[in-house]
């Protein structure tokens, strides 16, 4: 038999802050959990990470004990910290938990401070402090306050962008906040009691999507919302800012091609986007033929498509790299030999060890000293190759002589090939299915790059098997598509 027991209206600060980036999030989220998409696999690995982040930075408070009881035992949990507050030989508590006026948080680190006061410790896996950082912990303040507890200081515990493997004894920075959280806390009370009112509806909060959609974190329920907005909207439209947008919706414009051909535009457009705005409207390309055949007759074969695939971790775990610094563990090279045959090779590193080694040996063999190197965002791979070069002294030469030799097809679709079908993005996921139809990221089990280092990460901590395998032969089949993509919209431009 179906439970008929209402969903919980407490409110969690996690409840609060999806309130204040929209307080029709936080009504879903009571009443209609159902309609979130399921955690990607980049999702769950930057939940993990948090926690990894939470737990390493315990170290730094020896002494201290973890409130044990789960989330879901919310008296058991207030409980237990009152116990451990009262004993004396306790000089921190992790995860001590608060209840006050229907609502609770949970603090990080808990620190005794003089004359029975205490220090509020929130952890965060990011580089610097985030305005949203600010009202987070404004809410722990408050409510720790009304819950009898008297904070003497605010502290944001971040990891600290300047730190390089393997010394770790500075993977975090410790800013005190209480003066910036203050006028923040003073909000906190109006803002709770808009919450519970918020929760209290029996009806759907009537709120007009926006780009508080996407900030500060894309909300789980956008496909939810966004299902009535057409493909070309006013969040198509390219180089548009926040509030112009959202002046537009609040006009009511969403359609990108409403703004064609009208007298006196409720917003100013720059050259750009009315460009944009009448090409949608028309629904015909602009193409410059003659400077693509230009810059595409320049290039020295052989032709070498080249990808990598980073991953980055919160915690450093390899020589040099800091908190969140990207590395490769993989590439796709497809080359393109003058007579047009097309040879794949690629590199796939499957140890729980530092690829970077073993990714800069397989370059140097499989690319050769002549012809040029074509990349989609070239930036990124000459960055790649310039900090191998960095790594692997030995190799240096060589790969620094690849990272001169590049070509970016970006710039053919920045500058000189704009269609209706790309959405205002020249992303090569949306250019491929205008340009190459018939080939797709959709059927892949991995379809984005996110979750290609998110499955790596996990891959290689996973014991041989099925599993394993599984997942490296997905990978590679998404670094393939991405390289393949590169060759086949170069031959479409090649017949324009």
């Amino acid at each position: 038999m179906a439970s008929t027991r209402p969903p919980s209206t407490h409110l969690s600060k996690s409840r609060i802050m999806s309130g204040l980036q929209c307080e029709k999030r936080l009504w879903l989220e009571v009443y209609r959990p159902e309609r979130k998409p399921e955690l990607t696999p980049a999702q769950k690995r930057v939940f993990a990470s948090g926690t990894a982040v939470g737990e390493e930075a315990r170290e730094r408070f020896p002494g201290g004990v973890l409130v044990s009881a789960p989330y879901w035992d919310l008296p058991g949990a207030v409980r237990e910290t009152a116990t451990l507050m009262a004993r004396q030989e306790t000089p921190h508590l992790y995860e001590a938990a608060f209840e006050a006026d229907g609502t609770h948080v949970r603090v990080d680190v808990l620190s005794r401070a003089e004359h029975n006061r205490w220090r509020l410790t929130e952890v965060k896996s990011t580089t610097s402090v985030k305005e949203e950082h600010l009202t987070d912990t404004a809410i722990q303040w408050e409510v720790a306050e009304r819950a009898g507890i008297s904070v003497s200081a605010c502290v944001l515990m971040h990891l600290n962008g300047d730190c390089r493997y393997p010394d770790l004894s500075d993977l975090f920075t410790q800013e005190e906040i209480t003066g910036p959280a203050a006028p923040v806390r003073a909000e906190v009370p109006g803002i709770i009691s808009r919450m519970h009112e918020v929760v209290a509806q029996a009806r759907e909060p009537g709120v007009p999507i926006g780009t508080h959609c996407t900030s500060p974190y894309e909300c789980p329920f956008k496909a939810y919302c966004w299902q009535g907005v057409p493909e070309h909207s006013v969040f198509t439209i390219p180089g548009m800012k926040k509030e112009t947008r959202d002046a537009l919706v609040s006009a009511g414009i969403i359609s990108a091609a409403e703004l064609a051909g009208v007298a006196a535009s409720p917003v100013p457009l720059s050259e750009k986007q009315e460009a944009y705005v009448q090409m949608v409207a028309t629904g015909e390309p602009r193409i410059n033929r003659k400077a693509i055949a230009d810059l595409l007759e320049g290039l020295q074969f052989p032709l070498y498509f080249l990808d990598f695939e980073t991953c980055a971790d919160a915690i450093p775990r390899f020589d040099g790299l800091g908190p969140w610094r990207n590395y490769p563990f993989q590439y796709s090279l497809h080359v393109m030999r003058s007579d047009g045959t097309l040879e794949h090779r690629e590199h796939l590193h499957q140890g729980p060890d530092d690829p970077r080694p073993g990714v800069a040996a397989a370059l140097c063999r499989d690319i050769g000293p002549e012809g040029q190197l074509v990349a989609y965002n070239a930036p990124f791979e000459i960055g790649v190759i310039r900090a191998l070069a960095g790594l692997v002294p030995e190799r240096a030469p060589e790969l620094l002589a690849m990272a001169d030799r590049f070509f970016d097809l970006l710039v053919v679709f920045r500058q000189h090939y704009a269609h209706p079908g790309f959405l205002g993005s020249n992303s090569i996921k949306n250019v491929l299915p205008v340009i190459v139809p018939e080939l797709s990221y959709g059927r892949l089990a991995v379809s984005n790059g996110d979750d290609a280092q998110a499955e790596w990460a996990r891959a290689v901590a996973l014991p041989d098997g099925m599993e394993k395998t599984f997942i490296f032969d997905a990978l590679r089949e998404y670094c393939k598509l991405d390289t393949l993509a590169m060759v086949r919209i170069y031959e479409e431009l090649r017949k324009l």
